[in-house]
């Protein structure tokens, strides 16, 4: 075990407007997501359970058939294989905690966080 800084943990460019780092563990990942006024997370699903919060900023998320507005300090959990999409109303800094870990983002781009 050791102690990480956030600081020293690479920073990964998807796209103009959308920065991520990724945390890996055995059981789970945790990643801080950067997203610019405006850009859009599209519509996807994933096989591990999403805990989202909001820090920074604010998103409408679409959950299933839920339309939301997330402000700072808010979280929301994304129950495992659950469609769906973001758009950051500002500039916004979302914690992402994934179980079990996202390995998929490892084995190639992450084109929905790109909006595509």
């Amino acid at each position: 075990m050791k102690v990480v800084r956030w600081k020293d943990v690479a920073v990964e460019t998807i796209t103009d407007g959308v920065e991520r780092q990724v945390l890996w563990g055995v059981q789970a990942n945790l990643t801080r997501v950067s997203l610019a006024k405006g850009r859009h997370v599209s519509k996807h699903h994933h096989p591990a359970e999403q805990f989202t919060y909001v820090q920074k900023g604010s998103l409408r998320m679409v959950l299933g058939a839920r339309d939301m507005v997330m402000n700072e300090g808010d979280f929301v959990v994304i129950p495992p294989n659950a469609e769906h999409e973001v758009w950051a109303l500002d500039d916004s800094i979302v914690w992402d905690f994934f179980a079990p870990p996202r390995h998929d983002w490892k084995e190639g781009p992450s084109d929905y966080l790109a909006g595509r």
